[in-house]
């Protein structure tokens, strides 16, 4: 009931809608209260969870966590170290991400009539956001991975470069080594 409120300041639009819903949830707590049945009482809670998470309430609190992994993740990438290619696909991502948020906003602004309008507007703009947040994170990963295969060639030359540096050292100690003339006894390099 309180994340139910709590949306329905949120989405004011959906307010009307969500207030039915805890309504209708209220009713069937209270005849869950009347009953003597363990069981039965539990059972009649469950009903009256379930009407409180319905699909667009459910929609309306993951558009909200979307709005801002959106955001986060475009802070995110700006921080990237990119090359020129992925800057332009960062900006267009994130350009993106910014106007389907202003979008959304907008679209959840509209009049809300009855649970069907609510499901199929809060579908709508929950898989727009889906979207955009796919394409942030397409850009995250390729940086990311382009940057994880840079550093594995970068430790490879660097064992390349110690194992070349061992090897000569050992050449070095090789003809530095001091041989014992069979014949005098003296060492000699």
């Amino acid at each position: 009931v309180k994340k139910a409120n709590e949306l329905s300041f949120e989405y004011p639009s959906f307010a009307e809608v969500i207030k039915e819903q805890i309504t209708a949830a209220e009713a069937v707590m209270n005849e869950a209260e009347a009953i003597a049945d363990e069981k039965a009482k539990i059972d009649k809670m469950t009903i009256a969870n379930s009407l409180l998470r319905t699909k667009f309430i459910a929609n309306l609190d993951n558009i909200r966590e979307l709005t801002r992994s959106i955001r986060t993740k475009s802070i995110e990438i700006r921080a990237l170290n990119m090359q020129y290619n992925e800057r332009v696909s960062a900006d267009q991502a994130i350009s993106n991400g910014e106007s389907v948020i202003s979008n959304s906003i907008e679209k959840l602004k509209s009049t809300v009539n009855s649970r069907s309008d609510a499901e199929a507007l809060s579908g709508l703009v929950l898989s727009d956001l889906k979207a955009a947040q796919d394409n942030i994170d397409r850009v995250i990963k390729i940086v990311k991975d382009r940057e994880a295969k840079e550093k594995q060639a970068a430790d490879k030359k660097v064992e390349e470069k110690k194992a070349e540096e061992a090897k000569a050292e050992a050449v070095k100690q090789e003809q530095n080594k001091l041989i014992k003339c069979e014949y005098c006894g003296t060492e000699n390099l």
